[in-house]
């Protein structure tokens, strides 16, 4: 192991008793490794579509089809698309030199993140190596995977090593620090117990927590008195049993489990690796609106980009929100653990209840303005009115009077029609007068009419 990454990982000096001892008990040890990236997958690499092909006892291949049988038809069309248009949303690729260091490396598989209609300048990847680790120190090489912290030097040769594999143009996410994984012990004897592990463990328990948490004893002991520490513990069978934590999942058989070996390993690399998989498209999403949300600000200002994040999250919640993903318990139980071991469910309830009060705050707020803005073009409309019905009787009224004195009628207008300047405009203002106070009238009592109209309606 490169010096770089024991640096990083210092659980993993191990004794030679203990190298030993690991490897006395365990024949093999498998993983998934499980984190998102971003970018377009390359040609140079032979990316095919559909998942990784996993050979079953009886020889046969395991195909999309047959795989989809497992999910309910929601979770399968998130995992394998629902036509051929989908292809390329899931795919494979089968490593030609497999050996990395001490570990071989099976396959590799990408599952396309969906975006929900928000805006995203490059496409998200959740990315799955399928590994097989060294016996002779299984839990430091699962823990070298893990780690791909941008600001250590083993987590930047980690993501250089990921590169290697799935092409420069695929880029571990920029603020990603630690894999999700998974873990399938398959001792060759009767399981011995880990050395540093808690006297009141069992040897199981032991190469449980331990495979779950990537995690050697020397490091970091648990606190056995923790009421919940083991509240991820799923009894598979009497041949093997799983562990929930939050850093990621382990399945360990017993020494008896013969036959039933090969079978589990193919339903730890198809089934149970892909119900890691919905587990991080379900976590990954929820990141990414608790990011877009945080990121809105004023949501007054940004209505727009709230309302598109509250259509996302609607579409997310319908499609993809689920844990009732299979009619087999297992994968469902195995999800629920994922969620309560990472609060994912939390996360959901914080985001839906945030979002749902902005929302209402912007309508409440956009409401008000709709009424404020009637209420001023109402005005507007009255004091219109008011002014056109005062002008239309100022003018009209001086204009007819002053139209019939122009007129001959005895009696009423003088026959020659001599006035004098002053007369006529001293006589036409107040007739303007006497005709704005008309209107101002006719105007006062047109609103009250309305007023109580309006009051009774």
């Amino acid at each position: 192991m490169n010096a770089n990454l024991r640096e990083s990982i210092g659980s993993c000096e191990l004794r030679d008793d203990m190298m030993v001892n690991m490897s006395a008990i365990t024949s093999r040890v498998f993983a998934s490794v499980c984190l998102p990236v971003v970018g377009f997958p390359g040609s140079a690499q032979p990316w095919e579509p559909g998942p990784l092909p996993v050979t079953l006892p009886d020889g046969e291949v395991v195909d999309t089809a047959r795989r989809s049988t497992y999910f309910r038809p929601r979770a399968a069309s998130m995992l394998y698309g629902t036509n051929a248009s989908d292809a390329r949303r899931r795919l494979h690729l089968l490593i030609s030199e497999p050996t990395v260091g001490d570990t071989v490396v099976v396959g590799v598989e990408l599952l396309e993140i969906p975006t929900w209609g928000m805006h995203s300048s490059e496409p998200f990847w959740l990315v799955s190596l399928h590994l097989e680790l060294s016996a002779d120190d299984p839990i430091c090489g699962l823990a070298a995977w893990v780690h791909t912290e941008p600001d250590t030097p083993a987590g930047r040769e980690m993501r250089q090593r990921l590169e290697s594999l799935i092409g420069p143009e695929l880029q571990v996410r920029s603020g990603w620090r630690r894999a999700q994984s998974l873990c399938l012990v398959e001792p060759g004897v009767a399981l011995s117990t880990p050395v540093g592990a808690p006297a009141s463990w069992d040897p199981l328990t032991a190469w449980l927590w331990q495979s779950a948490s990537t995690t050697t004893f020397d490091h970091f002991v648990p606190d056995t008195d923790d009421p919940n520490l083991l509240d991820g513990m799923l009894y598979l069978s009497s041949a093997w049993r799983a562990l929930v934590l939050r850093d990621g999942a382990s399945f360990v058989l017993r020494g008896e489990a013969g036959t039933f070996s090969r079978q589990a390993r193919a339903y730890f690399q198809t089934i149970y690796t892909d119900v890691l998989q919905l587990a991080m498209l379900q976590t990954v999403c929820l990141d990414t609106f608790a990011d877009h949300l945080s990121a809105i600000g004023n949501r007054f200002t940004k209505a727009h980009e709230l309302r598109v994040l509250v259509n996302a999250l609607t579409e997310y919640r319908n499609v993809l929100w689920w844990e009732d993903i299979t009619a087999h318990g297992v994968g469902n139980e195995l999800l629920r653990g994922m969620h309560q071991a990472r609060r994912t469910s939390e996360l959901f309830d914080r985001v839906t209840s945030d979002l749902e009060t902005f929302r209402e705050q912007v309508e409440t707020q956009a409401t008000q303005e709709l009424s404020a803005s009637t209420q001023a073009d109402e005005e507007r409309s009255r004091r219109f009115e008011r002014f056109a019905s005062v002008t239309a009787i100022a003018f009209a009224l001086p204009l007819l009077v002053l139209t019939a004195m122009l007129l001959p009628i005895e009696g009423v207008t003088a026959g020659d029609h001599a006035f004098s300047l002053w007369f006529v405009l001293v006589f036409s203002g107040g007739l303007v007068a006497a005709g704005a106070l008309a209107g101002t009238i006719v105007s006062a009592v047109l609103g009250r009419v309305r007023a109580r109209r309006a009051a009774t309606e």
